[in-house]
């Protein structure tokens, strides 16, 4: 509370320095004027108090520069000034003419209303200035007026009550406006105090969940680390595959839900590209089951065709089920392709997914596809077929995951398959080594900034570098 007066003391310091300024300021431009008014109306008059007049107005030029460079207070260059003024206008009327008389009882009542208004900045002063004006205008009046204190009482008696009233009118406005500035304060202050602890407990809490998202986030880029590590143990066999090939791989959170690899069994290759459902940590999960279950599957025979793998993993995904009617939602697309090293051919079977074929001696395009249906869903009446496709030198095949194909633009269009196989015929005129560059700066210009929706994953390999050519 204390601060709070201090305050409002502050913001009136400043309004009565510059009131006191402009008070003085004026009444140095006001009092010659006065003075060419005495001069054609009453001529000796004027001249009989000259010396007087003008020592006036130097000694308000004198008060107006103390007050300007603050060598006084406002106060003292106030009352200074009004005093100066009153013994002038008293001095004068007690003498002057009854032609500029009613001028004097203007200057008189001027003073007045100049003095009420000094009663809104401090009421101490303003009472000492009243007292010490009467006194003066008494005193100057015994010792040298020419008119009976009846007259001049009835003539300014108005003039002064009417400015007593005027003040007492400043007074009142200055106090409901100071209760309503200290209420409306008060208030604020409360607010303000509320706000602060509002501001303090959500920076508790802001650096709560920061230290809770630093630790987050160092486990899963460590979850990422391992995830990359198991995925290379998986891929270790590329090289020997195919010696031209690339792989866009971006996870859509830290981790993935998507996964690859690439492994040997007897005479053949096996290439396995899935999308486990979600993203991010439910995903990665969700990933690390699929993967099990197709190595389940692989494992029952030692040269499985894809579909074999495929129906495989569902019987897998059946049987963990079992009691759990939640985890049948789980699920992956997949696609499977095995290559034989002695022969131009695939065999391949798809759940829910399909690759693209270039093919070289035609300059075309293939869109491969498979049963739509993802592991995890297919009923036991149905299953997984093979399907075979003859291969000639320099042919290539990109397999993906949905994420590529189904991201958004700013506007949120869909890329699509059309405006992919756009994409893979501007990309087909580059070397293999350079194309996994070509795919990811068309995916950006594409996204813009729009958020990526999901993992993207993207494999292009070359048949002629594979240990059949």
């Amino acid at each position: 509370m204390d601060e709070l007066f201090q305050e409002v003391q502050k913001h009136f310091e400043v309004i009565a320095y510059k009131a006191t300024y402009w008070l003085i300021a004026s009444t140095i431009g006001v009092v010659p004027l006065w003075n060419i008014m005495d001069f054609v109306k009453a001529p000796d008059y004027f001249f009989k108090y000259l010396p007087f007049r003008i020592a006036v107005e130097i000694g308000l030029v004198v008060i107006l520069i103390v007050v300007y460079k603050k060598i006084v207070s406002w106060r003292i260059g106030l009352v200074l000034g009004t005093l100066l003024l009153t013994i002038w206008v008293a001095y004068l009327i007690v003498d002057a003419p009854k032609t500029i008389l009613p001028m004097g009882f203007i200057g008189f009542s001027l003073i007045f209303a100049a003095v009420a208004l000094f009663s809104y900045l401090d009421l101490k002063s303003f009472i000492f200035i009243v007292v010490i004006t009467l006194v003066a205008f008494i005193l100057t009046h015994l010792f040298h007026g020419r008119y009976s204190i009846v007259y001049l009482l009835t003539e300014g008696g108005t003039l002064l009550g009417s400015t007593i009233l005027l003040s007492g009118g400043f007074l009142a406005f200055k106090n409901k406006w100071l209760i309503n500035y200290l209420k409306s304060n008060l208030l604020l202050q409360d607010a303000y105090k509320e706000l602060e602890r509002s501001h303090q407990k959500l920076n508790r809490l802001k650096e709560t969940l920061e230290e809770k998202n630093k630790v987050l986030t160092e486990s899963l880029k460590y979850a990422r680390h391992l995830q990359k590590s198991f995925i290379q143990n998986y891929t270790s066999d590329f090289p020997r595959f195919t010696r031209n090939y690339f792989v866009l791989h971006i996870p859509q959170s830290i981790i993935s839900g998507d996964f690859y690899y690439i492994t040997r069994q007897g005479d053949f290759y096996y290439l396995i590209v899935a999308d486990a459902t979600g993203h991010g940590i439910p995903g990665a999960m969700v990933s690390i089951f699929c993967l099990e279950a197709l190595r389940y599957a692989m494992a029952q025979k030692e040269t499985p065709t894809p579909a074999e793998i495929l129906n495989g993993a569902q019987q897998y995904f059946l049987e963990a089920s079992k009691g759990n009617n939640t985890f049948i939602e789980q699920g992956m697309a997949v696609t499977i392709i095995r290559c034989c090293p002695q022969k131009y051919e695939i065999l391949y079977a798809t759940a829910a997914q399909h690759f693209f074929l270039y093919r070289k001696n035609n300059n075309s395009f293939l869109l491969l596809r498979g049963d739509p249906v993802p592991i995890g869903v297919l009923t036991k009446s149905q299953s997984y077929q093979d399907r075979r496709v003859k291969l000639y030198k320099g042919d290539i095949l990109y397999v993906y995951t949905d994420g590529y194909i189904d991201q958004l633009n700013p506007s949120g269009k869909r890329l699509g398959i059309k405006r992919f196989k756009k994409i893979l015929e501007y990309v087909i005129q580059f070397p293999v080594s350079e194309q996994r560059n070509k795919f990811l700066n068309a995916l950006y210009r594409w996204k813009g900034k729009q958020r990526q929706i999901d993992d993207i994953t993207l494999i292009g390999f070359q048949v002629s570098d594979t240990e059949t050519g």
